[in-house]
C-alpha cells in the first residue's frame, strides 16, 4: 500500500506562473520506508535556497502626459475615485502593485515612472513613488530598458509630441528588440505619444483622420454593463460609475495567445473591465496604409480579442442610447518573426486604470482579479527581448527540478522519467501558449502550430501528418537540458556543492538546449525515412 509525505516547500520555490501553490507538497512513494529514505535525501536539497536566488529581472519604463495645470492626469497613486463626468485624474497604482508585488516568483518586473509633462503632482499623497520630468526618448534614456509602457493622455496637436530625434531614438531601440506597451481612450487621446511611432501608428485609431471612436454620442464605444436588475430592466438609469463594479465585460474571438492564457486548466481570460467610451484596435493589419514598410516582409499585426457595446433596448444610460458594435480591444505585433521587438495595443487605458479595477480588487471573491494578475504578467513576459525569455524559460524547468514530483527522479536510475515530471510540472504552471511560444526559440513556430491543409487543399508544408506533436519537441528539448544539468543537481543534493553560478547554468541550458532539438530533428528524420519506404512498398503493391 502506498502512503503520503508532505514535506515544507519553501515560497521561493514555487513553479514558474503559478498564482497560487501551497507551500506543502503531496509525495506519493511506494512504501513508507521508501518514503522516508527519499525525504531523508531530498531534506537537504529543498531546503537550499542559495542556487539562483536572483530572478530573471525585467526593466519596464512606464511614460504618461497630461496635467491640467494643478494636478498630472495620469497618477502613479492609489487614486480611484470618480469625478465629475469620469474626467481624470486617473490612478494605476493597482498595475505597479501587480508587478512589483505579485509577479511570478521566478521573474522579477523593475518599474521606473516617468513623465513627459515639467512638473508631477499628485491629488493624494499616498504615493512615495519617484516620478522622472521632463522625460525624452533619447538612447542613454531608454537603452536602460527592454520594455517601454506608453500610457498616453495629450491628443495629437500636443507640443509634447514625439519628435524626430525622439522617434529615431525609440525606433532603433524597438529594432533590437525592445518591447513597447501603448493605448490611449476615446477620440485622440494618447496620440501625442503613440501617433507617429512606427507600426504602433497604425494597429490603433489614434487621430482624427484614422476615424476615432467619439466619447458622446450613439456610435461611442460603451460596454459598460449593467449593475442590477432594474437598471437592466430600464426601471433605473445605468450609472457611468459601474465601470468600477465588479461585473465585467466579455471578450469576444479572442485568439490562442500568450498574454491571454491562464496556466492550467482554466481556460483563456474571458471577461474585461469595461469604460463608457473606449478607443479601438484595427483589425488584423487593415490599418497599414499602402507604401509604409512599418512592418518588414509583409509580417503583420494581429487583433487578438473583441469586445462590443452593450445594447438592450430596455436599458436607460447616462450618456444616452448607444448602437450596437464590435471592435478591436487588444492588438500583438510578434517582432521576433522579423528580428524586432514584440508590441501590444489595448483600445483603452481604462483596463488598466484604478478606478475600473478597484471592483474586483475589492470584492470577497477574488476569482477576477487573480486572472486579470496573470493576465498583466503575461502582457510584461510577452513584452520582453530574446533573452529574457530564454532565461524564464531556463527558471521555470530549473525551479520545477526542485518541486517533488521531479526530485523523486534523482534517486532512481530511471533519469528518463525526469523529463517526463518536469514536462507535467510546467503543464500545470505555465500555460500551453508560453511552452509554445518559449520552444519556439529553437524550433520553427509552424513546426509547433502545424496546418493540416493550405487554403488550396493541398497538404502543407508544415502539415500535421508530418510533423511530430509539439510536446513531443517540448520533451526531446527538456531531456537535453536536463541530461547537462543532472551532474550538477546530483552534486548539490549530496552537499559537494552549495550553490551555481548563473553563467555555468546557462550554459549547460544553452548546451543541452540545442542537443535536445538535435535529437528531435534526428529522429524526425527517421521517421520520415520510414514512411517513404513504407509508401514505396505499398506503392510496389499497387503496381
Amino acid at each position: 500500500m502506498s502512503e503520503s509525505l508532505i514535506l515544507s516547500l519553501p515560497s521561493k520555490q514555487l513553479p514558474f506562473f503559478c498564482p497560487k501553490l501551497p507551500c506543502e507538497i503531496v509525495i506519493s512513494v511506494q512504501a513508507k520506508k521508501q518514503g522516508e529514505n527519499i525525504m531523508k535525501k531530498m531534506n537537504y536539497a529543498i531546503r537550499r535556497t542559495q542556487v539562483l536566488d536572483e530572478c530573471c529581472t525585467i526593466k519596464i519604463l512606464i511614460v504618461v502626459d497630461g496635467d491640467n495645470g494643478d494636478v498630472s492626469l495620469i497618477q502613479f497613486n492609489d487614486l480611484a475615485e470618480h469625478h465629475s463626468e469620469g474626467a481624470p485624474p486617473f490612478g494605476m497604482g493597482y498595475i505597479l502593485d501587480i508587478l512589483e508585488q505579485d509577479a511570478p516568483e521566478f521573474v522579477k518586473f523593475e518599474v521606473h515612472c516617468a513623465t513627459r509633462e515639467s512638473t508631477y503632482s499628485e491629488s493624494t499623497q499616498t504615493s512615495q513613488r519617484q516620478v522622472e520630468v521632463n522625460f525624452r526618448f533619447t538612447p542613454d534614456n531608454i537603452d536602460l530598458y527592454d520594455e517601454i509602457w506608453l500610457f498616453g493622455y495629450n491628443g495629437q496637436d500636443d507640443d509634447l509630441a514625439l519628435d524626430y530625434e525622439e522617434l529615431n531614438a525609440l525606433h532603433e531601440w524597438m529594432n533590437r528588440g525592445g518591447g513597447i506597451l501603448a493605448m490611449g481612450d476615446h477620440e485622440d487621446l494618447g496620440a501625442a505619444i503613440c501617433k507617429d511611432i512606427k507600426r504602433v501608428r497604425f494597429m490603433r485609431h489614434w487621430t482624427r483622420s484614422q476615424g476615432v471612436p467619439s466619447r458622446v454620442g450613439e456610435d461611442r464605444h460603451d460596454t459598460n454593463q449593467p449593475a442590477t436588475p432594474e437598471e437592466e430592466r430600464g426601471e433605473q438609469c445605468m450609472r457611468f460609475e459601474n465601470q468600477s463594479d465588479n461585473i465585467l465585460q466579455p471578450l469576444l474571438d479572442t485568439i490562442d495567445h500568450c498574454i491571454l492564457a491562464i496556466p492550467g486548466d482554466q481556460g483563456p481570460l474571458r471577461l474585461f473591465p469595461d469604460h463608457p467610451h473606449e478607443g479601438e484596435v484595427y483589425r488584423d493589419g487593415e490599418g497599414i496604409p499602402p507604401g509604409y514598410d512599418d512592418f518588414p516582409n509583409g509580417s503583420q499585426p494581429e487583433t487578438i480579442a473583441w469586445v462590443q457595446t452593450f445594447i438592450q433596448t430596455s436599458v436607460k444610460r447616462a450618456k444616452g442610447s448607444v448602437e450596437s458594435h464590435k471592435f478591436g480591444a487588444l492588438g500583438v505585433y510578434d517582432g521576433f518573426t522579423e528580428q524586432v521587438g514584440r508590441i501590444v495595443v489595448d483600445s483603452t487605458w481604462h483596463h488598466w486604470f484604478n478606478i475600473n479595477l478597484i471592483g474586483m480588487k475589492k470584492t470577497n471573491d477574488q476569482t477576477n482579479y487573480d486572472r486579470y494578475k496573470i493576465f498583466v504578467h503575461n502582457v510584461a513576459c510577452w513584452l520582453a527581448p530574446k533573452q529574457q525569455q530564454k532565461q524564464m524559460y531556463l527558471r521555470a524547468i530549473w525551479h520545477s527540478q526542485f518541486t517533488s514530483q521531479v526530485m523523486e527522479n534523482y534517486y532512481i536510475s530511471n533519469a528518463s522519467w525526469t523529463y517526463k515530471d518536469t514536462q507535467e510540472v510546467l503543464k500545470a504552471f505555465v500555460s500551453e501558449s508560453f511552452r509554445k511560444d518559449w520552444l519556439s526559440l529553437w524550433y520553427p513556430k509552424e513546426l509547433l502550430n502545424p496546418e493540416k491543409e493550405s487554403q488550396d487543399g493541398l497538404s502543407h508544408e508544415w502539415s500535421a501528418y508530418k510533423c511530430p506533436h509539439w510536446e513531443v519537441l517540448e520533451a526531446e528539448l527538456l531531456q537535453g537540458v536536463i541530461t547537462e544539468w543532472r551532474p550538477l543537481i546530483l552534486e548539490m543534493m549530496r552537499k559537494k556543492r552549495t550553490s551555481v553560478e548563473e553563467q555555468e547554468l546557462t550554459e549547460l541550458f544553452e548546451k543541452g538546449s540545442l542537443q535536445g532539438v538535435w535529437n528531435a530533428m534526428k529522429h524526425w528524420s527517421e521517421v520520415i525515412n520510414k514512411q517513404r519506404k513504407m509508401k514505396e512498398m505499398y506503392a510496389a503493391k499497387i503496381r
